[in-house]
């Protein structure tokens, strides 16, 4: 595979998929201000309860085949409409699936208790989850990140479009927010789906071996089953010992402390399938420069997170709101911390050894489902936040030791900007907006 994707190159791809999830977050801000005025913290936090089972039911159902399709597609993109059925008839049963873990689920959790109507919405939620994900996942494989992200752009203002018209409508109304997200969600979902039956067909080069496929995604889904736990854990057991009113506090901190996670989750969409066409050496010379990126970006990204934050809560949310500001100034400083370890996790997915993410996954998991327990208790959400910091910290520690023991890179060269690195990104910023950017790896 060669040095360029759709024409561009890995820098100028995450710089432009920044500015389009940009306008998907200030969307999603804007619908949340609609949200929390209209529902009142109580109805804020039942409404992120739902989201939150339907997005962690969805990626336990994914069997790790979203991480398994990007690789097989980018390693050989005949494969494409094989796997685009595949997946769509997937994505129908497991959420059949879904539906009676949902119902089990419910009984549990003091919101969703009683309330058969909100647990079907969430299992209509699983399934277009299920399909964006998968078919996102496809379509990142084929080299069309950009078709991916506007397709978030248009999500992103449906979700919008929502939330202005039931505030303008005043109906304060959980279900009804509910139905609009999933009227949302379906559309986009399905958008992806017809893009995938319309893509060009090419004779299978290399032949998919089906034994060889699912135990590569068995592999990547005991490490997803590690990431949902891990990434999850805090807030399921929040909602669980906790109140919805809590969990509408610590929701709002999420959404600004969240923003940090774009660079890391888009360096991975773009490398993976990249990675896998590379010598060792190469990978670990880019990997490297891609974590001083990441490092260098996300510390002055969490400083302006912490600013806007600070300001925006208690006069965008309103004063009941205010205390997701200190949650929000920890979950930040836990998401830079993060941040690294995520892109280290990619030389790893990228030269087939998913095993390692996946045991630092399991190790966050058990420190921070411990740290969880013990201090949301007493602390709610702001306990929730630490044990998430001190969970991630530790993660990223182990990583770090594992790439640089096996790619034999010096520590500071992994962690450290360069002055090449910074005439670099001067070079990126210059180039940005060309039709045919400059900036090569």
């Amino acid at each position: 595979m060669g040095n360029r994707l759709e024409g561009k190159t890995v820098l100028w791809l995450t710089a432009e998929a920044h500015l389009l999830r940009f306008f998907v977050l200030a969307a999603s801000f804007a619908a949340n201000i609609f949200i929390a005025r209209l529902l009142g913290l109580a109805g804020k936090g039942v409404l992120a309860t739902v989201s939150f089972w339907a997005g962690l039911v969805g990626s336990i159902l994914s069997f790790g085949l979203e991480s398994t399709g990007v690789f097989y597609v980018g390693e050989a993109q005949s494969r494409f409409h094989r796997l685009a059925r595949f997946m769509f008839l997937w994505a129908l049963g497991a959420s059949a699936l879904g539906v009676a873990g949902l119902f089990g689920i419910s009984s549990f959790v003091e919101c969703l208790r009683g309330q058969s109507v909100l647990v079907l919405v969430c299992a209509g939620l699983v399934l277009t989850n299920l399909l964006t994900g998968l078919f996102n996942a496809l379509h990142i494989g084929a080299g069309r990140l950009s078709l991916v992200n506007r397709v978030s752009v248009v999500g992103g203002a449906l979700y919008l479009t929502v939330a202005c018209l039931l505030f303008m409508m005043r109906r304060a109304d959980v279900l009804w927010m509910l139905l609009g997200i999933l009227g949302g969600n379906t559309l986009t979902s399905l958008y992806l789906v017809a893009r995938a039956a319309r893509a060009p067909r090419a004779r299978e080069a290399q032949p998919l071996r089906w034994r060889e496929f699912f135990g590569y995604a068995a592999k990547v889904y005991a490490g997803s089953i590690s990431v949902i736990a891990y990434a999850n854990s805090n807030f399921m057991i929040l909602s669980l010992l906790s109140s919805a009113a809590e969990a509408g506090v610590y929701s709002v901190a999420t959404l600004f402390a969240d923003t940090l996670l774009i660079l890391p989750s888009t360096l991975s969409s773009i490398m993976i399938p990249r990675l896998a066409g590379m010598v060792r050496d190469q990978a670990v010379r880019q990997v490297s420069m891609l974590t001083r990126y990441a490092a260098a970006c996300g510390l002055l990204m969490s400083a302006g997170v912490v600013g806007a934050a600070t300001l925006l809560i208690p006069l965008a949310f309103g004063k009941a709101l205010e205390p997701a500001v200190r949650v929000c100034w920890i979950l930040c400083g836990s998401t830079w911390i993060a941040a690294a370890g995520m892109v280290v996790s990619i030389y790893f997915y990228g030269t087939r050894r998913p095993g390692i993410p996946s045991a630092a996954s399991w190790l966050g998991f058990l420190l921070v489902a411990a740290f969880t327990v013990a201090l949301v208790p007493q602390f709610g959400g702001y306990g929730a936040a630490w044990a998430l910091l001190l969970s991630r910290a530790a993660v990223t520690v182990y990583l770090l030791i594992r790439y640089v023991r096996d790619s034999r890179e010096r520590l500071g060269s992994a962690l450290f900007m360069t002055r090449h690195d910074c005439l670099r990104g001067y070079g990126l910023l210059k180039s940005l907006w060309s039709t045919q950017p400059t900036e090569s790896l």
